[in-house]
């Protein structure tokens, strides 16, 4: 159904009308105040800020100039507005949504790129595939054949000021002559971002005394396991959740030009979907010959390192990556090549030497994976069953369908299926409010030499406290570890409701009724099957035996599925969900801000 809208005419209110005919009405002007038709609150704004409407305006006779270039604009951080450059770089605030732009206003890796409803510019951050027009309130995905996306940057130093700088560099040297034989060459570079996440295990030395006469503390003491007749002391093993960002960069190019590795350039840059064209039109692109260091990247899922003695403190660390995203990226560098060799190179940003020595001659890897790389394209975010607009939010990587009550993934370029289930809450509750949190439950085995546990009572040899794990564990209930698929990519994944999950092996019950509101996950099924090894680290009893035996052991996914939890609301920033009545904070739903 199109859209239709309202509009102010000196004091009278017209509409509502099709967008011609809303154009057509004598007095109309791109300063017209607009408002779309339609339920709820009406947001009046200048109709040449609705991308719908300004595509409708004839060019003025004096527009000789074709729209402005990627080079000559950046993209609000806030609303995904054109913002002139001379506007940020005098810390204006936006025309648009009137945000404050400062020099961190592309700290976020944006993306720009145009909206195919609208043909207005708009930006995302970089390894989300999900996007928001502000002018057309059109939810967009981001879709490619692959997962590796190509990206490229436009210098901001011209030819002329980076021929003066190099004259400076020299010392000598005639800067028009620089000039005429500068040259801009975008170098490729493998970026691979993610989060690590860890257990670090630690052993601090306290008195007995400390642990006091009851049962409990006694019973610790024993598991210690290094309590000797006569000991004062005693060993106790702590742990603590931890998580780190990576990004890092390596270059993909054997040419000698530019910098090794990146490192933090990319913070404050805008990067735009790979075009060929316009890359050549302004310069080289140096050939792919190198493929991406997988060691380099940064700590391999399911590491586990174990150290210390019978006399030396026990220091354990187990990690893995997740959400690992790779792209090629193609950073500019003004080069002066000459007979005796090529003169000095400059960075394409700042205009600085950016001088570094050649990589090993030998490829890093393989053979350059160059058909994984390709630019990402926007696609309007619709159910495929009932069409009805999906809405989406930032790093969403399952939608959900309030029409049509299904789910789907982004899988390529299109939207595949996504099964799931509802779960009742306590005594069959079901949400009021319709709020619901998505989990992911997996059956695993853990397969160790010698030894395999499918079932809930082999689970319970290395979680023995009966408190957390059912007595009644039947002998054939199969082991499952549960992974949260909500969250936010700064706060550690390793949840309070993963670790009481798994230590619980609930029996959850399935619900007869339709979700309402569903917590944006940003947890796929492959990353959600990198951290069974951690969760199972955090659930096991901190004993030195059973812990190694653990660093031997290799779990299995055998089968994954999608579960909805209920929730209500218990204040602000909070929920609690309906199964074990556990509290779930704001940062473990939402970026920080």
């Amino acid at each position: 159904m199109p859209r239709t809208w309202y509009a102010y005419i000196g004091r009278a209110l017209k509409g509502p009308l099709p967008a011609e005919g809303i154009l057509a009405l004598p007095g109309f002007t791109p300063d017209t105040e607009v408002a779309e038709a339609g339920g709820g609150e009406q947001f009046w704004r200048p109709a040449r800020q609705v991308g719908e409407l300004a595509a409708l305006f004839p060019a003025p006779p004096s527009a000789a100039q074709p729209r402005p270039g990627p080079a000559s604009f950046r993209v609000c951080p806030k609303c995904g507005g054109d913002v002139p450059v001379a506007a940020e770089e005098a810390r204006a605030r936006c025309p648009f949504c009137a945000s404050p732009l400062t020099a961190g206003a592309e700290a976020d890796g944006l993306v720009a790129t145009d909206c195919p409803s609208c043909g207005v510019a708009l930006g995302y951050p970089e390894h989300s595939r999900t996007a928001h027009c502000p002018y057309c309130d059109t939810s967009l995905l981001i879709v490619g054949d692959s997962r590796v996306f190509r990206f490229h940057i436009l210098p901001r130093v011209d030819r002329g000021r980076a021929a003066k700088n190099a004259a400076k560099i020299l010392g000598r040297g005639d800067p028009a002559e620089l000039e005429r034989i500068a040259e801009l060459v975008f170098v490729p570079y493998w970026r691979r971002t993610g989060v690590t996440l860890s257990w670090r295990i630690w052993s601090e030395t306290r008195k007995t005394a400390d642990f006091g006469p009851d049962s409990q503390a006694q019973q610790l003491l024993r598991e210690s396991g290094v309590l000797q007749p006569g000991a004062f002391t005693v060993r106790e093993l702590e742990r603590r959740s931890e998580s780190e960002r990576l990004d890092r960069s390596e270059r993909a190019t054997r040419e000698p030009i530019g910098y090794l590795r990146l490192d933090s350039r990319l913070e404050r840059v805008t990067l735009r979907p790979f075009d060929r064209g316009t890359l050549e039109s302004l310069g080289r692109l140096a050939p792919i010959d190198l493929a991406p260091d997988h060691e380099a990247a940064g700590t391999a899922a399911g590491t586990f390192r174990i150290g210390g003695g019978p006399d030396a403190p026990t220091e354990i660390e187990r990690s893995g990556k997740l959400i690992e995203h790779v792209s090629l990226v193609y950073f500019p560098f003004w080069t002066f090549p000459r007979k005796d060799g090529i003169g000095p190179i400059l960075d394409g940003l700042d205009g600085g030497p950016a001088q570094s020595p050649p990589p090993d001659p030998e490829p890093a890897g393989g053979q350059p994976p160059q058909a994984w790389a390709e630019p990402p394209r926007c696609l309007v975010a619709a159910c495929p069953d009932c069409g009805k607009p999906l809405r989406v939010e930032p790093f969403q990587v399952l939608f959900f369908c309030g029409g049509c009550q299904g789910a789907w993934r982004l899988s390529g370029e299109k939207l595949v299926r996504q099964d799931f289930k509802l779960v009742a809450g306590k005594d069959g509750q079901v949400p009021q409010d319709g709020t619901w949190l998505p989990l992911w439950r997996l059956r695993a085995a853990l397969a160790s030499p010698g030894s395999r546990i499918e079932y809930e009572r082999e689970l319970r040899r290395l979680v023995p406290d009966l408190s957390y794990t059912r007595p009644s564990a039947e002998a054939d209930k199969p082991v499952h570890i549960y992974v949260p698929a909500w969250g936010s990519l700064t706060c550690p994944r390793l949840s309070r409701v993963a670790l009481m999950y798994t230590r619980k092996q609930p029996a959850l019950a399935a619900a007869e009724a339709r979700f309402g509101t569903v917590e944006r996950a940003i947890l796929g099924p492959e990353d959600a099957g990198r951290l069974p090894p951690l969760i199972l680290l955090g659930i096991v009893t901190l004993n030195e035996s059973v812990l190694r035996q653990v660093e031997q052991m290799r779990v299995e996914v055998l089968a994954t599925e999608l579960l909805l939890l209920p929730a209500r609301r218990s204040r602000p920033g909070e929920l609690i969900e309906g199964c074990l009545n556990l509290a779930v904070a704001a940062p473990e739903l939402r970026e920080r801000t």
